[in-house]
């Protein structure tokens, strides 16, 4: 189902058809509930689930995924950043939950599903926050009081996650955490808490003020429309801020930052009927002239959130495509 239903759904008092372009500034969100899932905490299908509280000030909170393993297993812990447009979702959505699970099950992981503060309400860089807080966490005392992570996580393999809006967060997130990771001094990096050992960006939701082939050749794709790519950009940029803003229009960002030497190596699925296609490419070769290592595995019919549907061969080929991934980086 399209994007732009559920953001009509989540925020009803939206004026969205108002075709005087309206200014959103002053909205103040009503959110209105989205369909849920409970947490299961023991195995169904080989995966059990449950919700954590990260900041107890903040409220900050997060949904683990575990799949079935022997008792002294330790396993790859991936920080996953849902889609949404920064808008809508949460953990809990039916198709984060689901696609958490196969996560979890498919690449023997353990993962932890960030539910982080969506705009209106929140604009960026509030999402981001949230996502450096809870890299922090892993690295605190109390994080080891999570049973599922004491138990069964790795910080030694960690890798920072998402698709759509979350691909956002999450390069923007692991851009801030190998900077933070050079700035400190010598004696702080011999042993590190945790280990980021690679970073995953599905789809990664970018954009900007021209139009890119992709964007007007899928235009009025089934999930993902420039319409609603644009109203999401209005409503969770800064305000004032437009698209060329360098939290949305990445290569700008890139310009701006150097990245940094110990990046970890990333992969980067893409499908070829995304309007957002060009962009992410572009990314990519961004990152590939910084000598980075990029994996970029495009998925030649698929649209935008893919991996969101039912059962398909590019979603099969997906999960191969970064347990592979995964494998190489554990090494």
């Amino acid at each position: 189902m399209a994007l732009l239903h559920w953001i009509k759904a989540s925020l009803p008092g939206l004026p969205i058809d108002n075709k005087d372009d309206p200014n959103y500034d002053d909205f103040a969100a009503t959110r209105q509930p989205l369909e849920s899932i409970p947490a299961i905490p023991h195995f169904v299908q080989g995966v059990a689930s449950k919700d954590i509280v990260i900041d107890e000030i903040s409220g900050l909170s997060a949904r683990i995924f575990l799949p079935e393993c022997e008792h002294d297993s330790k396993l790859p812990v991936f920080v996953y950043f849902h889609g949404g447009g920064f808008l809508v979702f949460t953990p809990k959505f039916q198709f984060f939950h689901y696609f958490c699970e196969s996560m979890a099950r498919s690449l023997k992981a353990l993962v932890v599903s960030v539910d982080y503060r969506l705009a209106p309400e929140h604009r960026l860089p509030a999402a981001y926050q949230d996502a450096t807080r809870t890299l922090q966490w892993l690295q605190e005392p109390q994080c080891l009081g999570e049973d599922w992570i004491r138990s069964h996580g790795d910080l030694s393999r960690v890798f920072i996650s998402g698709d759509s809006a979350g691909g956002n967060i999450a390069q923007h997130s692991a851009l801030d955490w190998f900077f933070r990771q050079e700035l400190k001094n010598v004696e702080e990096t011999k042993n590190p808490t945790i280990k980021v050992v690679g970073v995953v960006l599905v789809q990664p939701f970018y954009g900007g003020m021209d139009r890119k082939d992709s964007e007007v050749e899928f235009a009025n794709g089934e999930i993902l429309t420039m319409e609603s790519s644009d109203l999401c950009w209005k409503l969770a940029l800064p305000i004032g801020a437009d698209r060329d803003h360098p939290f949305c229009n990445q290569p700008k960002f890139l310009d701006e930052h150097r990245v940094p030497a110990e990046m970890a190596p990333i992969f980067m699925a893409i499908g070829r009927k995304d309007c957002l296609y060009a962009r992410q490419v572009e990314v990519a070769r961004r990152l590939q002239g910084a000598n980075k290592h990029v994996q970029v595995v495009e998925y030649e019919d698929a649209a935008h959130a893919f991996y969101l549907g039912p059962p398909s061969p590019a979603l099969d080929r997906f999960f191969d495509d970064l347990s592979g991934f995964v494998t190489m980086c554990c090494k």
